[in-house]
């Protein structure tokens, strides 16, 4: 399978929530998770998908006192197609003590690509803490600079900077992974064979690119 499109979600989440998950493509994923009150739950989603463009939209509701979630949508462009990440956190009127924070991250690593990204708070109530952000990003050149003047090449040092980039994704303990829209031999792969095998098939992108 080739990855044309890779969108990670990362979850974090307690209290009574209902958050769903849309991915529009070709064809459309979509899941409801209710999570019981003085549950925790941790999950991260993986969406492979090798279509030119893919819209995924996450939202998240907090209904209830002292609910809370911490969502992070990243996505990794390295080819001229489009992305779109839509997350949303719903805070009701009854939600005290709530929380809820969102962050989407791009990494841009193909400069033909095309992304559109909104983070969005919808709150009816005062007395919560809420955040919402949202950061394209490239290659920092400083660190690539570092790495080459350790003998690694420009295309390596692009490696290095991907891995770590994906390797910050797994720091959630006892995370719950999923994999939408892919072989099940991939789905079967431990973390580090997923890790290894995505740095592979966007290497791919990034070599041409450095060509150019």
């Amino acid at each position: 399978m080739e990855i044309q499109q890779l969108i990670i979600i990362l979850f974090t989440m307690k209290g009574s929530i209902k958050h769903t998950i849309t991915v529009v493509c070709d064809t459309q994923y979509e899941q409801t998770i209710e999570v019981n009150k003085e549950e925790e739950v941790k999950a991260s989603y993986f969406i492979f998908s090798n279509n030119q463009a893919t819209s995924c939209k996450v939202q998240v509701n907090l209904m209830w006192e002292k609910s809370s979630a911490d969502i992070k949508l990243f996505s990794i462009i390295h080819n001229a197609y489009e992305v779109i990440v839509d997350g949303t956190i719903y805070i009701d009127q009854s939600a005290n003590h709530a929380s809820g924070h969102l962050q989407e991250e791009i990494l841009l690593i193909w400069w033909k690509g095309f992304t559109t990204t909104k983070p969005i708070l919808d709150v009816r109530n005062n007395d919560v803490s809420a955040s919402h952000g949202a950061k394209i990003h490239n290659f920092n050149p400083n660190n690539l600079f570092y790495l080459m003047s350790r003998w690694l090449s420009e295309m390596q040092s692009k490696e290095v900077v991907l891995k770590g980039f994906i390797d910050s994704l797994f720091d959630l303990e006892n995370s719950e992974i999923k994999i939408i829209w892919a072989s099940e031999d991939l789905i079967s792969k431990p973390k580090e064979e997923l890790i290894t095998y995505i740095i592979e098939k966007i290497s791919k992108n990034i070599l041409i690119q450095t060509a150019h």
